[in-house]
């Protein structure tokens, strides 16, 4: 080995099997980046490392979102201090030509212990497409497979958040996995562990779709698309709002819901005397989780005397 930054192979130590993950899988909405591994090479100190190409266990964030815990597994000489890395290529910037690449979040320092699976929570917002690494403080430990499919860039330091430095290419692939969860109302926290409050994330417009009457009984049934799972409430001077199965109320799926309207008290009086009569409605729709929509909509109802 014995390229780069690298200084010996650890004797005894093996790839783990399958290269298998370190975090557990969450929700489906969560990804993991990057894998823990058994490391069989070491890497220098004061150097910060960060994986790009990875032909399997993908290293890059899929979606913009935030990372929210890293893993990474220590050998018996683990570094004194690691913190996790992020690195995104600069606008217009080829790896095969330049290798530029800027460092644009980091994690605060942990200190691994030897022979364990660390796991540590973080809080750093990422981009679609960019990649992680890690910073380590001092020593020779153990940090990556010797997988030539793999290929990890490093450079010298402690790079800052911000910086932009010249990195060398290596082959291997690192020890390190996070967690990346998404931010749907995009305030640096994730949506499944961080954020309290999600309301902001449902779409809660709908729209009237049409109304059919039925003549025989001088009622009406108001179509309305609604873009998520949630309820609909109706009301209105002397209309009676209901649904099959519910009094003034109905759970909705995605898609086109349905409410009938009747008149009652003096509209329903002038209804049977004039065959017809307007009705104005109110409709709140509220998606699961979110904050309620209401809009008003006028319509007629015809009765055959």
């Amino acid at each position: 080995m014995g390229m780069g930054r690298r200084v010996g192979v650890h004797l005894g130590l093996v790839l783990a099997a399958g290269l298998a993950l370190a975090v557990p899988s969450s929700s489906s909405a969560a990804t993991t980046l990057g894998q823990t591994l058994v490391p069989t090479n070491s890497c220098s100190g004061d150097t910060t490392y960060l994986q790009t190409v990875s032909p399997g266990p993908s290293y890059a964030a899929p979606f913009s979102g935030v990372i929210t815990s890293w893993s990474f597994q220590a050998d018996s000489g683990p570094p004194d201090s690691i913190k996790l890395k992020v690195g995104r290529v600069p606008s217009g910037t080829d790896l095969s030509t330049s290798t530029d690449i800027t460092v644009v979040g980091q994690s605060t320092a942990q200190f691994p212990a030897a022979n364990t699976l660390n796991h540590s929570p973080t809080q750093i917002p990422v981009q679609a497409g960019d990649f992680i690494g890690f910073y380590l403080s001092s020593g020779t430990s153990g940090c990556e497979s010797t997988n030539v499919s793999f290929r990890n860039q490093y450079s010298g330091f402690d790079l800052a958040p911000g910086t932009t430095a010249p990195f060398t290419d290596e082959p291997g692939g690192l020890d390190v996995a996070a967690v990346l969860e998404h931010d749907c109302n995009h305030n640096g926290l994730g949506d499944e562990t961080q954020d309290p409050d999600l309301t902001a994330c449902h779409n809660n417009a709908f729209t009237f779709a049409g109304v059919t009457r039925n003549k025989k009984k001088g009622t009406a049934t108001l179509k309305i698309n609604v873009p998520e799972p949630g309820e609909l409430i109706g009301s209105g001077n002397g209309a009676k709002v209901s649904a099959a199965g519910a009094t003034t109320s109905k759970a909705v799926t995605p898609g086109t819901a349905q409410l009938l309207i009747k008149a009652k008290g003096k509209k329903m009086r002038r209804l049977k005397e004039a065959g017809k009569v307007k009705l104005s409605v109110a409709v709140t729709y509220t998606p699961t989780g979110g904050k309620p929509n209401m809009q008003s909509t006028k319509l007629k109802l015809k009765k055959t005397l």
